[in-house]
C-alpha cells in the first residue's frame, strides 16, 4: 500500500481510507472486495465497502491480509482515512502526550 496518512482512532473498529484515496492506491496495491457494509461513524450512518489488502507496513512491520473500509468522507493533505483498533490491537502501543510520540513496541501474538 502506498503511503497514507491514518490519525489513531482507538474507538474505530476498523481501518478505514477515503474512497478518493483508494482510487489513487488501488492499482499499486492488491485489494480483494469482500462486501458492502453500513457504518456508524461521529457524522452518523454511512455505507461503505470492506476489502482485504495484501499488505501493510506500519511502524516497521508488514501486517498480512487486513481488512480495510473504505468510505466516502471528507480528508485533507493530512488525513487519508483512519488507523482503527483492528491494526492496533496487533501492537503494543503507548501514547506518550509529554513528548508528542505514538511508540509501537512489537507485534503481539
Amino acid at each position: 500500500m502506498e503511503k497514507a496518512h491514518l490519525p489513531i482512532d482507538t474507538g474505530a473498529s476498523p481501518t478505514t481510507i477515503n474512497k478518493n484515496h483508494y482510487q489513487e492506491i488501488r492499482q499499486s496495491s492488491k485489494f480483494s472486495y469482500l462486501q458492502k457494509q453500513t457504518f456508524l461513524t461521529a457524522n452518523g450512518k454511512t455505507n461503505g465497502e470492506i476489502y482485504t489488502v495484501d499488505s501493510m507496513v506500519i511502524g516497521g512491520r508488514t501486517l498480512k491480509n487486513l481488512r480495510i473500509a473504505v468510505l466516502d468522507f471528507p480528508t485533507s493533505e493530512y488525513n487519508s482515512g483512519l488507523l482503527g483498533m483492528n491494526v492496533l490491537q496487533r501492537f503494543k502501543f503507548e501514547i506518550d502526550q509529554q513528548n508528542v510520540q505514538f511508540i509501537l513496541e512489537k507485534l503481539l501474538r
